[in-house]
C-alpha cells in the first residue's frame, strides 16, 4: 500500500505502518500501510510533516484492526531514499513518542522513491532504517535489510472481532484502494524510463505500468491470490490486460 501510495503523487507523501512483533524471535511483521495527510501547508515540500488529525485517525483505525503501529514512512518521490537531517529528528520522535506508548520495540522507519531517475528497475527503492535517540550517535541511520515475506497480500488485516471472510477482506481492501486512487494528483499514462545499466539503452514504460510491475515484485509468488487481486486491480488503474 505504501509503495502505490508514493506512486500517486510527486510531491512527498506519508503515512504509518501497522503490524507486530515477535520478541521470542526478534522479528516485526509490517502488515498493513495506512497513508495520512501531509500537514497543511507541507504539502508539496521536501521533509514531509503529519497532519496531526488525520495521525489520530490512523492510529485509531490501526489498533482497531488489531495490529500496532511499528513503524511510519513518507517518500522522495524523485530522488533516492536516504533520510535527510529532518528525518532522522522526526524518526527519533516518533522513536521516542510511540515507545514510550508502549509500541512495539525498535520502531521503525521506511522511504520509498517510485521515480528516482537512478531506479535500474520498475520497482521501487525502498530504505528501512532506526536511528540512535542521541544524535551524535546516528551521522549515519542504522540502515536495515528485509525481505518479502510468505504472508498474502491480501490478508485478513483488517478483520473485527469476528471472523472476516476473505472476500470481504479482499473488499474492503479494494475499497481502500479506490480511496487512495481518488487522491491521485499526477497523470499516470504520462512516460516514464529507466536505464538497466549506467550505459544501456532506456527502457520505457507509462507510469501506471511501472506501478503495476513494482507492486508485483512485492508479491510472494506463492500468494495466488494476491496475484489476482493485483490483476483486478487492472480496471481500477484503467490499465488493459
Amino acid at each position: 500500500m505504501m509503495d502505490l501510495h508514493a506512486h500517486l503523487d510527486l510531491r512527498e507523501v506519508i503515512g504509518f505502518l501497522g503490524g507486530r512483533y515477535d520478541p521470542a524471535r526478534k522479528e516485526l511483521h509490517v502488515t498493513d500501510a495506512f497513508p495520512c495527510r501531509a500537514a497543511q501547508g507541507r504539502a508539496g515540500h521536501l521533509d514531509v510533516e503529519l497532519d496531526p488529525e488525520s495521525a489520530v485517525e490512523a492510529r485509531n483505525i490501526i489498533e482497531a484492526s488489531g495490529l500496532a503501529v511499528v513503524a511510519w514512512y513518507h517518500s522522495h518521490p524523485t530522488f533516492q531514499p536516504e533520510p535527510s537531517v529532518r528525518d532522522l529528528d522526526n524518526q527519533r520522535n516518533y522513536q521516542k513518542q510511540f515507545e514510550s506508548d508502549g509500541a512495539p520495540s525498535p520502531f521503525l522507519a521506511a522511504i520509498v522513491s517510485p521515480y528516482d531517475p537512478k531506479l535500474r528497475t520498475a520497482r521501487s527503492a525502498i530504505q528501512w532504517f532506526h536511528v540512535g535517540l542521541n544524535p551524535a550517535e546516528d551521522s549515519f541511520a542504522f540502515r536495515l535489510g528485509w525481505d518479502v515475506g510468505s504472508e498474502p497480500l491480501v490478508a485478513p488485516v483488517l478483520k473485527k472481532t469476528t471472523e472476516t471472510a476473505p472476500t470481504d477482506t479482499a473488499e474492503a481492501l479494494r475499497h481502500r484502494i479506490l480511496v487512495l486512487l481518488s487522491t491521485c494528483a499526477l497523470d499516470l499514462d504520462a512516460a516514464w524510463s529507466y536505464r538497466v545499466d549506467h550505459n544501456g539503452e532506456k527502457v520505457a514504460l507509462r507510469r501506471v505500468e511501472k506501478l503495476v510491475e513494482s507492486l508485483r515484485s512485492r508479491i510472494h509468488e506463492s500468494d495466488a491470490d494476491g496475484l489476482a487481486f493485483l490483476e483486478d486491480m487492472r480496471p481500477m488503474l484503467r490499465l488493459k490486460a
